[in-house]
């Protein structure tokens, strides 16, 4: 936009000339001497050209200013009352949830980032999708698998996942459950934990069952955060492991020493 030599009005200095710009800055100079003003900020109450076609684009700057600054504010405001209500969360301590992925299910969950809860296989909501009333934004999915030929106590760790920041498992119908975007890992085969050992039991030698999951206390689910960071300790994925157990520690108000 060229405004030096345009004509502009000032409600106190009368009419001048702009006689530079240099980025944000305007220089008038008027019968009362140069003044510096801020642009385009100053013609939304100060200034105005004589041209009237400058005058509506710089209106137009101005409103696109103020709906980036509204939109910014706003965004704020967002985190801000995300902030309040994770502060604000009441914890459940056994609000977290393991789940037994098939083979066939293993490259979907990890393209799509989530997992499904199964179906009821009998009663009055059989074919439905199963709820995890008990999941809540504090909630993460550990996800484990037994291969083919092995035995069930056998079952690794091959991933976990926080849930999203706005999600609640009573209110999940449709039963897939997605991924946060930030707190989520994909183990390597190397780096796998054997699942059963973090339950304190016997292992188990019958199958895991038809459920596609089960429900873990919040410190069982923060000890396998622990040693998922631990086993990747050392790699590129180390920084993101360790953000990621200390994200679910203080969204869950935990201070474990392991």
């Amino acid at each position: 936009m060229q405004l030096v030599g345009q004509t502009i009005k000032h409600k106190v200095f009368g009419k001048g000339i702009v006689t530079g710009r240099n980025n944000n800055i305007l220089t008038v100079d008027f019968s009362a001497g140069e003044k510096r003003f801020l642009f385009p900020d100053s013609f939304s109450s100060f200034l105005s050209l004589q041209d009237g076609g400058l005058q509506n684009e710089i209106q137009a700057l101005l409103q696109e200013k103020h709906a980036k600054q509204h939109a910014k504010q706003q965004e704020i405001a967002k985190e801000k009352a995300r902030r309040d209500y994770l502060r604000s969360l009441k914890i459940v301590p056994n609000s977290q949830a393991v789940f037994n992925l098939k083979k066939e299910e293993i490259a979907k969950t990890f393209a799509d980032w989530s997992v499904c809860t199964g179906y009821y296989l009998s009663g009055y909501s059989k074919g439905k999708p199963r709820t995890l009333d008990r999941l809540a934004p504090n909630s993460i999915c550990v996800l484990t698998h037994c291969k083919n030929g092995m035995i069930e106590q056998d079952r690794r760790i091959i991933g976990a996942f926080m849930v999203p920041e706005d999600f609640l498992g009573s209110e999940c119908e449709d039963g897939i459950i997605p991924a946060h975007e930030i707190y989520r890992m994909k183990l390597a085969p190397k780096d796998e934990l054997l699942f059963w050992p973090y339950l304190q039991e016997t292992p188990p030698t019958k199958a895991w069952g038809s459920v596609a999951f089960r429900y873990l206390s919040n410190i069982t689910a923060a000890k396998i955060l622990f040693d998922m960071k631990e086993a990747v300790r050392g790699t590129g994925e180390q920084e993101h492991a360790e953000q990621f157990y200390e994200h679910f520690c203080k969204i869950n108000k935990l201070n474990l020493s392991f």
